[in-house]
């Protein structure tokens, strides 16, 4: 039987263990749980079958800060010691006001296999999102303007996002995951 659901990642407690072959949390869902996060990332690998996966992405702290430090630098209202709380932390809350912009929480590419590891389950490829295209947007254009080039650019772009060290650079990190078991049994199989 094949199906779809929707859920917040924070509630999962209508499903039963293992009850998916695979659970996707892009958007970054897992960067608006705040205190939520282990919760929430326990119960995304809980409803997976023992050797499913979950693919999820999250805000990329040092990509973003990257991507955005024009913007990040003229935010006088917030101040250095916020902005430096901010990059401690990954926690917007600290520098953004209540007036609606963006309030989530960013992650390193550590804090992710932490987040996995400390929740039972283990990290079994990562990318980041994005690299080159994060440039010049009129250069990009310019590009995407001869198929043959933005073909070209695209597989590059591919190959540098799946590098281990383009992945905190991104503006959103991507990784797919199991349950920590599947990984020791398969271990123990394999040395048997």
């Amino acid at each position: 039987m094949e199906r779809r659901e929707l859920l917040d990642v924070c509630d999962t407690s209508r499903y039963t263990d293992g009850e998916f072959d695979a659970v996707v949390a892009f958007g970054g869902p897992l960067s608006y749980s705040f205190e939520r996060t282990d919760e929430a990332m326990s119960g995304l690998l809980r409803v997976i079958r023992p050797d499913g996966l979950v693919v999820a992405s999250v805000m990329s702290l040092l990509g973003t800060w990257r991507h955005f430090l024009p913007a990040i630098t003229t935010l006088s209202d917030v101040g250095d010691d916020a902005n430096d709380r901010a990059l401690g932390t990954g926690d917007l809350r600290h520098v953004v006001s209540d007036t609606g912009e963006h309030i989530c929480r960013m992650f390193r590419w550590s804090d992710v296999e932490a987040l996995v590891r400390h929740t039972g389950g283990r990290i079994v490829d990562g990318s980041a999102s994005n690299w080159a295209s994060l440039g010049d947007p009129e250069v990009l254009a310019r590009l995407e303007a001869d198929p043959a080039r933005w073909e070209r650019f695209i597989e590059h772009e591919i190959a540098a996002c799946a590098e281990p060290g383009a992945r905190d650079g991104a503006t959103h990190i991507l990784f797919a995951s199991q349950r920590a078991a599947v990984h020791r049994l398969r271990a123990g199989m394999a040395s048997s």
